[in-house]
């Protein structure tokens, strides 16, 4: 089993990891650039040779300007480039080093959150224990349950009362006379009508007998409102008689040293959020780093390389060069065929070194877009919770499995989220069930599916508190329908709960 922490690591741990492997691609993509580069710049003399060799001083001065020229640009722009790269790459290593540094302070200040939290979610239980023995909790625990009975059946009353309603009033609703009086008001200080209007107003109420039916349907519809006052005063004695009850609680807690361990957790979460918003500093220059880095390593949508291998295919294409071949070709002088020869070889190692960077270049933006995919798998993680220090992964071992699968390419990192959803769970160590002590705990408390006080990746921020839930696309309700509860889970794999209710 892994704690939400553990995932998370895990998976910084991967990018890293790909982080690390675009950075030796680089290192190799910047080797064989500097060798292409000399490669042609060996060529170029090859070919200044030949010129001489076999033009006259005129033409092969010609020749070897155009070829001087040509090669100065074209090795101007992929070095300038070459350096560029380089430059980046420098850069991403320090880069590295102080995400590596953040993220490694960020997962201590978790570990001393978490830390603090079970010392005194431990202090909690004790009390949880102590004070059971004290008449006056036992008194004021049994007041509030009598009182959450009462309410709950007076909410029940105004619910039931209410849904009634709309059957009992439709005999008046329907009866158009009825209607009419009493939407004018009719026997009220609002009504208003001449004469004539209230002389034909008053036969039709004697016709149907309007009076009394006012009366009814007036105390009819009074009812429900009634009930609910009733309910919500009901309610207010609950909140009364809890407040009775967390006071008792504060006082065992506070002589027990909670307020010195609730302040812990305070500075504690603090800590962790500063932390937290430091690697996210750091992530984002690293990820405005590597936009840079993709737009060079990519070639195609770079213009320098793109103007730098025009500049070389203009030279290569000169018309003087297969001149130069083919006499050299046709004469019996060893010293031309032996720079003929020479040519060609270069040509074919140019040939497979520009391949090498094709592919290294391809690589690059694989691993890259594998980078990207982990960081938004990451970013997600973090949105929907995971992270929370109550956190629970039971399917470790296929996390890992999928982990190395991901790295390798086998599968996308779409596949590991599943599998991180499949094997979310939480934990409620004994100190923070609302069964036991009613006053609230300093940190959001697991409850899916009940109080959502605090959603998703919020429960780093240190204001916080109450009930905690993950993000709507992160858990499935399906898990938690047998569980009545938030107390008393444990998790047995493949999705399921051993539970005794429901939250």
């Amino acid at each position: 089993m892994w704690t939400g922490r553990q995932a998370f690591e895990r998976i910084e741990n991967a990018i890293m990891n790909l982080h690390r492997q675009e950075t030796e691609l680089d290192s190799a993509l910047a080797s064989a650039t500097a060798e292409a580069e000399r490669l042609r710049k060996e060529r170029n003399a090859a070919f200044r040779e030949l010129a001489r060799v076999k033009l006259d001083e005129i033409a092969a001065n010609r020749l070897v300007e155009n070829l001087d020229a040509g090669e100065r640009r074209a090795s101007q722009l992929l070095e300038s480039r070459r350096h560029r790269l380089e430059e980046l790459a420098e850069q991403k290593q320090k880069l590295l080093a102080a995400l590596e540094k953040a993220e490694a302070d960020r997962s201590t200040a978790a570990a001393e959150l978490e830390n603090a939290i079970n010392r005194l979610d431990e202090l909690r239980a004790r009390v949880a224990d102590e004070i059971k023995a004290n008449p006056e909790w036992r008194q004021a625990r049994e007041a509030l349950e009598a009182a959450e009975s009462v309410a709950g059946a007076a909410e029940a009353k105004a619910a039931q009362s209410e849904a009634e309603l709309t059957d009992k009033r439709k005999p008046y609703d329907e009866d158009p006379l009825f209607a009419y009086l009493w939407r004018i008001g009719y026997a009220t200080p609002r009504y208003q009508a001449g004469s004539f209007a209230r002389f034909m107003d008053r036969m039709a109420a004697n016709y149907i007998g309007y009076h009394e039916a006012r009366l009814n349907y007036a105390m009819l519809i009074e009812i429900p409102e009634r009930l609910k006052e009733h309910a919500k005063l009901q309610r207010e004695m609950v909140d009364e008689r809890r407040r009775n009850l967390q006071e008792i609680e504060r006082r065992a807690l506070v002589e027990a040293g909670e307020e010195a361990l609730s302040r812990a957790v305070e500075e504690a979460r603090k800590k962790f959020a500063a932390a937290d918003e430091e690697v996210d500093a750091r992530q984002s220059e690293l990820r405005a780093l590597d936009e840079k880095r993709g737009a060079l390593v990519a070639g195609a949508d770079d213009p320098i390389y793109q103007e730098a291998l025009k500049t070389i295919a203009i030279a290569d294409a000169q018309d003087q060069f297969a001149t130069l071949v083919e006499e050299a070709r046709r004469t019996a002088t060893p010293a031309d065929d032996a720079i003929v020869r020479r040519i060609g070889e270069l040509n074919d190692k140019i040939e497979q070194i520009d391949r090498e960077i094709a592919e290294l270049r391809g690589s690059a933006r694989t691993i890259a877009e594998r980078r990207i995919e982990m960081e938004r798998t990451r970013d997600r993680f973090r949105k929907s919770g995971y992270d929370h220090p109550d956190a629970i992964f039971q399917n470790d071992v296929d996390l890992e499995r999928i982990l190395k699968q991901v790295l390798g390419g086998v599968v996308t990192s779409g596949v590991l989220w599943d599998v991180l959803r499949g094997g979310f769970g939480v934990r409620v160590p004994r100190g923070r069930q609302s069964r036991d002590l009613s006053f609230p705990f300093p940190f959001p408390v697991p409850m899916p599916g009940q109080r959502q006080d605090t959603r998703g990746g919020d429960w780093r921020r240190a204001e916080t508190g109450g009930g905690w839930s993950p993000g709507d696309d992160a858990w499935s309700w399906k898990r938690y329908q047998r569980d009545d509860d938030d107390d008393d889970d444990i998790p047995t794999g493949g999705g399921e709960w051993k539970t005794g209710g429901r939250f």
